[in-house]
């Protein structure tokens, strides 16, 4: 019995090691976002996209790295959140009030 929880529990182990390399690898970069903000918005209105380019350029979001995933900060909004290669935009971080 004390054998198997043994094994039980160095494959649990491995499992959530390999997920986080998994993880870590897949993890979108800096531009992986910002290609991201471009396209959401350049599919609502292609002026929009456009000055999305022009502002992003100038004022690029503050990208953070947490391994195994990251996210953006674009006027202490949250603007994008990735993992596992894909990237989610906060489309309320870029309406302008």
């Amino acid at each position: 019995m004390i054998r198997q929880q043994g094994k039980s529990l160095a494959l649990n182990v491995i499992i959530l090691l390999l997920t986080a390399i998994l993880l870590t690898v897949t993890n979108p970069r800096k531009e992986s976002h910002i290609d991201a903000i471009v396209d959401k918005l350049n599919s609502e209105n292609a002026l929009s996209g456009l000055l999305a380019r022009g502002v992003l350029t100038i004022s690029p979001p503050d990208y953070r790295n947490m391994i195994v995933a990251s996210y953006t900060l674009f006027d202490n909004k949250l603007a994008t959140v990735g993992v596992a290669g894909f990237v989610y935009v906060n489309q309320d971080a870029f309406k302008i009030q």
